[in-house]
């Protein structure tokens, strides 16, 4: 369409990547090693950190609200579910280290290692104390029941 445009934003999207990398090489020379044709960024999270974040779904029907977590590779008994408080679900769960390749010289990493935390706020109309969980193929699902929520009474206030 143009190619021009395309070819100058291209160049400027490389000179970019030029400057980030010139710029990490001196500080983590064993992360932005490149191969032809492939990104370098840098690796700039270590490997322990807890920063990470699995991808959570909050859905509901008309009897309960459903958090379904996705935690791949994460075996059932390193998945831990906690209640703070009444109203504050804390999912952990930790990932072993691959260790099969650990003399092997890393050229892409992108599967996450280590620990993972979320802490998510609940609906206030849920019974947390009578949640189920099920863990399936690294899909976490948790359930909890609705309350009943009694009826709210309308009250008019008079303007004085």
């Amino acid at each position: 369409m143009f190619p021009g445009v395309l070819n100058d934003f291209h160049s400027t999207l490389r000179d970019f990547e030029r400057s980030v990398n010139s710029f990490f090489e001196p500080v983590f020379p064993e992360t932005t090693r490149r191969l032809e044709g492939q990104h370098r960024w840098p690796a700039i999270r270590p490997k322990d950190s807890v920063a990470r974040r699995p991808f959570t779904d909050m859905t509901q029907d008309d009897a309960n609200v459903y958090l379904t977590v996705e935690l791949p590779g994460v075996k059932k008994e390193d998945m831990h579910v906690e209640m703070k408080g009444d109203d504050t679900i804390e999912i952990t769960a930790t990932v072993a280290e691959d260790t099969q390749h650990e003399t092997a010289d890393e050229l892409l990493v992108e599967r996450q290692r280590g620990a993972f935390k979320r802490a998510l706020k609940l609906p206030d109309n849920v019974d947390a104390s009578q949640a189920s969980a099920a863990e399936a193929n690294g899909v976490l699902t948790l359930t909890f029941p609705k309350r009943e929520q009694p009826p709210s009474e309308m009250r008019v206030i008079p303007i004085a």
